[in-house]
Formats: structure tokens, C-alpha cells, sequence
């Protein structure tokens, strides 16, 4: 269950942190007093979490925009396709580019946030280790679906069970 206050910020524009909309009964007064030393707000999310906040931002500006879903597909592709690369800087790049995106819409009424921005992710990203390919170094696939490694996969023939042992 989201605020009606935190609904209203989402869509709004304003740069939500996402962890809010992970945490249960978010908006209890306890919880919005210590807002600034919520330590499950400082803490910087899993793609698995990051994928279950954004799929209820998503949700909740897909009703009141139906139009900015395809967008919001893509941001999200964006996303995934940074935390495959750069794992470990993922939830700052987009915590970076979120409060970017908020002054944008304040101050030029820009929306769009599908593409990134490939400059900032390159800035925040840059030194992080990066995951790549053990066989062949590319960052577009993982070492167990390297075509380099299916090359040299040679199968292990196993006397008893070849077609002239069952005939």
C-alpha cells in the first residue's frame, strides 16, 4: 500500500527515494520523523529490489500516465543493462539521474527519462568493477553463454551409454 502523499510525489515528478516504496505502512508518523536517519532509506538497493520498487512507480505512474510506460520499459532496460555492467554502482547512477530528471521537469517541464544518460552513468560508473565475459572479455553476455566457450566445449562420451552399447 503507497501513501496517498507519496502517490501524489511519484506523480508529481519529484525525486521519490524508492526504498520508501519497499518498506510496509511507509507513511507512519514514527517512520516520517526520522525520515534522515531511517538507515533502510540510506541503503542502496539489489537489482532484484530495485526491480520490485520500480515495477510499483511504474504501476503508479502508468495509471495516471498511460502514455509514459514504453519510457518507463526502457529506463528500466537501462537499468538492468547498467547493474549487468557495473553491478556495484547500478542504485547510485540511478539515484543520481532520478533527482537530475526532477529538476528537469521543475525547471524545463522535460520529461523523459527512457535513454539515461550515458555520460552520467560513464561518470558515476567509472573505475567500478566491471562484469564481463571470462572468455572472451565483452559485456553484452556472461561466461557460461560465450559463444568462444561452446567452441571449445567438447562433450563427454560415455561408454555405456553410447547408441552402439543400446543396439
Amino acid at each position: 500500500m503507497v501513501s496517498p502523499e507519496l502517490r501524489n510525489d511519484i506523480i508529481t515528478g519529484k525525486d521519490v527515494n524508492l526504498n520508501m516504496l519497499l518498506i510496509p505502512n511507509y507513511e507512519n508518523s514514527t517512520i516520517k520523523k526520522n525520515k534522515e536517519s531511517d538507515v533502510r532509506l540510506q541503503r542502496n538497493l539489489s537489482m532484484d529490489e530495485f526491480v520490485i520498487a520500480f515495477g510499483r512507480y511504474k504501476r503508479i505512474m502508468g495509471t495516471a500516465f498511460p502514455n509514459r510506460n514504453e519510457e518507463l520499459d526502457l529506463y528500466l532496460a537501462h537499468i538492468i543493462e547498467t547493474a549487468n555492467i557495473w553491478p556495484d554502482c547500478f542504485y547510485e547512477y540511478h539515484k543520481i539521474f532520478s533527482a537530475k530528471c526532477a529538476v528537469m521537469l521543475i525547471q524545463h517541464s522535460i520529461k523523459k527519462i527512457g535513454q539515461g544518460d550515458s555520460d552520467l552513468r560513464n561518470m558515476v560508473c567509472a573505475g567500478s568493477k566491471i562484469n564481463t565475459c571470462r572468455k572472451c572479455h565483452s559485456t553484452t553476455h556472461s561466461t557460461v553463454m560465450c559463444s568462444v566457450q561452446q567452441q571449445n566445449f567438447q562433450p563427454q562420451r560415455n561408454s555405456r551409454n553410447t547408441t552402439e552399447t543400446l543396439l
